[in-house]
């Protein structure tokens, strides 16, 4: 009996492929947005922390540059010298090598540093007005014209440390012997402008503490916070409420958005 070997051809057979159906797609697509709404705000928030972090480490490299200074000026930091090209506190500081950083071929001008301003400043001037950085800063507290301190109880707290160094009459230094509260007085602090001046989006290399009509002043860079560095180096950060109840007394904030602070705010705190 004789074998026969079949000819037949196998046709492998194709398995149907399982396809996503729209309703599959979209429910897919609603838990990656459910899942984003959820993790965005956490990731923004660990950002804003990292910011005001990196800020506070701004503030205290910049408060120990003023320290150092004074050491070397006998107890003197420097608010403003009379360099018309070196005038500010961090002008003169990067001039004199006490913060890295050295002035451009521009001549009366300086290479702008990362560590004198907050990192949550947006706008920094271009090149071509380079000669505005040195007021790009954090700001310097200006007790000089601050009316609230000149005229008013301010020095029976603080100290009268305004002073005038001797080999730079035109100047203005504060005394840090004469301070009689060196961990409240502030420093130096974030800074901004109000929403309607020109200058919005900088920050101020000088600002009053009390004056409510000035458009510049404490800025609320951190989630309504603000970070600030006092006379003997250390740094702290508070709400309009903390920063108001310190020996500085803090009554003119910008918040992030540029808006002043209400007129109502000091005779709310004061009554709490």
């Amino acid at each position: 009996m004789k074998n026969f070997i079949s000819n037949t051809l196998w046709v492998p057979i194709r398995k149907k492929r399982h396809q996503f159906t729209l309703i599959e797609l979209l429910v897919v697509i609603a838990i990656i947005a459910i899942l984003a709404s959820m993790l965005l705000p956490a990731l923004n928030q660990a950002r804003e922390k990292a910011k005001a972090s990196s800020c506070v480490n701004n503030l205290k490299q910049c408060s120990s540059a003023n320290l150092t200074y004074a050491n070397d000026y006998n107890d003197f930091v420097l608010y403003r010298s009379n360099n018309a090209n070196q005038d500010s506190w961090g002008a003169v500081l990067l001039n004199q090598k006490y913060l890295p950083g050295s002035y451009s071929s521009l001549g009366d001008t300086f290479l702008f540093n990362s560590i004198l301003f907050c990192p949550t400043v947006q706008k920094n001037p271009p090149a071509d007005k380079e000669s505005q950085l040195r007021f790009r800063t954090y700001a310097m507290l200006n007790y000089a014209g601050d009316f609230d301190y000149t005229s008013r109880t301010k020095q029976l707290a603080l100290g009268k440390f305004i002073a005038t160094p001797p080999n730079d009459s035109s100047a203005c230094c504060y005394f840090l012997a004469k301070m009689k509260q060196p961990s409240g007085t502030a420093m130096l602090a974030d800074s901004g402008y109000v929403n309607s001046n020109s200058q919005y989006g900088y920050c101020s290399w000088s600002i009053s503490a009390h004056n409510l009509l000035s458009e510049s002043g404490l800025m609320l860079r951190h989630s309504n916070r603000a970070n600030v560095a006092c006379m003997d180096g250390h740094v702290e950060g508070g709400n309009p409420q903390q920063l108001y109840a310190t020996p500085t007394n803090f009554r003119r904030y910008i918040d992030a958005d540029g808006n002043a602070s209400p007129a109502q705010w000091p005779q709310i705190y004061e009554n709490l």
